[in-house]
């Protein structure tokens, strides 16, 4: 049995690959954290309503348009429609318009409408303009009181002092980790570089061999016990003495890989919080700088709304659009009031002439809606077409010799005047027998001119399809037509055709006036006069 052994030291080298290197780990200084400078500037408390540029702006808001956008009132520009609730003003020239003159004052009443249309269109436009710019200032308005509180709050500062605070923990964390690697690094030198490895791997060997020997010499003098292990036979003290050879060599790998491991791990999070700590003190600095440019950022929008209030209230400012809604408004209530004025006139004489009983539509006391008239004014001309194309046009003679008595004749033929009424058995099977113009002739010597002057009746009838009385109209209103160069009717000349604008769309029904008398001065009697002959131009409907 032997009674003396050596230690027995692996022949594996004491860094391993993939060590640490020392000398590296030396390089991997800290970089001192960047003295951090607080802003230049404070957060300055900005209240909108101690600016004298936005309390004029409230102000002309306020007295001018009626608005207070400060309470989020942006949007009674557009209360009120335009063409809603319109009372127009009655004119003395409104009166200068017939009812008879139903086609061309509905196709003005139309185009004025049309006009309306356009110009109601360019209102309300400018009126979603207008509504939009006080809706951006109302809302800047109010924004800018929750911004004040959020500055106070560190709207501007937070970021900045948010990375501050980051940086100061990643210096902090990157000291403890370099305090880390030191302490690992000097438990390298103390156990492993200084040799004290082998002693440890000694001691753990011989303690494995002494630990199996006898206590007493008599034990150690009986003579050992052979043991077999994996076939091979020793006693039991170089048994124990193989076994702790492995265990202190594996224990001391052990210790020295997981050593190493550590270096590696701690070096890795210092390099990168060495380079983290570089970034978040640019990074500070960034937002150190930002605060003051985020300020500035806010007193330019200040500005920026302020330039576009002060537009919106200055006279003939670019954006002032409530002004031009005024001169727009002008526009339209004009047009629009001449469009009503007609078409009162064309809605009665549609009533009374050609019996359209679907009348003008209003509210209250002469109150119009604009949608409603113009709606109305297009179902009028539906039903004007509907019917015009129905008419018929012809020429009807009529004698004025014949519709008077003989003595009146006569007696008329001193005074060059006569009366007469043509009755509805004139216009057999006819309704709505309208006028569209007079030719006038005279039986007469060959070459005589005679002026004619005819007057229709004061009060005329219309009679209808489906009613059985006739519908009376006062025509007194009308002017009488003038013939000045009547002639026979086989003369060579053209007659004159009179009427056509004055009378159209009046009755025929009714009492007449003609007077006669010679053009010319060296025509000083009617003795030569037979007859005078008036040519009516109709319109009627067959029924």
């Amino acid at each position: 049995m032997t009674t003396e052994r050596n230690e027995i030291r692996p022949s594996t080298t004491t860094n391993p690959a993939g060590a640490v290197d020392q000398d590296q780990i030396k390089k991997l200084t800290i970089a001192a954290e960047p003295a951090l400078v607080p802003p230049t500037e404070t957060v300055r408390e900005h209240a909108l309503d101690n600016d004298d540029t936005w309390l004029q702006i409230l102000t002309a808001l306020k007295s001018k348009y009626k608005v207070d956008i400060t309470y989020g009132d942006t949007g009674r520009i557009l209360q009120e429609r335009l063409g809603s609730k319109f009372a127009p003003r009655a004119l003395a020239e409104d009166n200068d318009f017939r009812i008879f003159h139903i086609e061309q004052l509905l196709a003005e009443s139309c185009d004025l409408l049309d006009r309306c249309r356009a110009t109601r269109q360019e209102w309300f436009d400018l009126a979603t303009r207008a509504f939009q710019v006080m809706l951006e200032l109302g809302e800047f308005w109010r924004l800018d009181e929750v911004h004040i509180d959020e500055a106070k709050s560190g709207f501007y500062t937070l970021p900045y002092s948010k990375k501050s605070a980051e940086l100061s923990a990643e210096t902090a964390f990157a000291d403890y980790q370099a305090s880390a690697l030191a302490n690992l690094d000097r438990l390298q030198a103390v156990n492993i570089d200084s040799g004290e490895e082998a002693k440890q791997q000694g001691a753990i060997q011989l303690s494995g061999w002494v630990g199996a020997g006898p206590y007493t010499l008599e034990e150690w003098n009986k003579g050992a016990v052979q043991y077999t292990w994996n076939g091979t036979p020793k006693s039991k003290t170089d048994h124990s003495f193989d076994a702790s050879v492995q265990q202190s060599w594996y224990a001391s790998r052990n210790f020295a890989y997981t050593l190493y491991a550590q270096q590696r791990s701690a070096a890795a999070l210092l390099s990168s919080s060495r380079e983290r700590i570089v970034g978040l003190a640019k990074e500070t600095e960034w937002h150190r700088q930002d605060v003051n440019f985020r300020m500035r950022r806010t007193e330019i929008a200040r500005d920026t709304i302020k330039l576009k209030g002060k537009a919106l209230i200055e006279t003939d400012g670019p954006i002032n659009y409530i002004e031009r809604m005024g001169e727009i408004q002008a526009v339209f209530q004009r047009d629009f009031r001449g469009a009503i004025a007609r078409l009162k006139k064309v809605s009665d004489g549609m009533n009374q002439i050609l019996g359209y009983d679907k009348a003008l539509p209003s509210s209250g006391a002469d109150i119009y809606e604009w949608v409603a008239v113009d709606l109305w004014a297009r179902e009028a001309q539906d039903f004007l077409a509907r019917f015009s194309n129905l008419d018929q046009n012809y020429v009807l003679p009529i004698s004025v010799k014949s519709q008077v008595p003989a003595a009146e004749w006569k007696a008329g033929l001193k005074t060059g005047q006569w009366a007469f009424v043509l009755p509805k058995e004139t216009f057999p099977g006819q309704k709505h027998v309208r006028l569209r113009g007079l030719n006038c002739f005279v039986e007469a010597e060959a070459g005589l001119l005679m002026t004619v002057e005819a007057k229709l009746p004061d009060k005329a009838d219309y009679y209808h399809f489906q009613k059985a009385d006739p519908i009376s109209v006062d025509q007194s209103v009308l002017p009488v037509s003038r013939v000045a160069r009547a002639q026979t009717r086989v003369a060579i000349r053209e007659p004159d055709t009179t009427g056509a604008m004055a009378w159209h769309n009046a009755s025929p029904l009714g009492k007449w006036q003609v007077t006669v008398k010679p053009t010319l001065r060296t025509e000083t009697d009617l003795d030569s006069l037979k007859d005078v002959v008036l040519d009516l131009h109709l319109a009627v409907r067959s029924g």
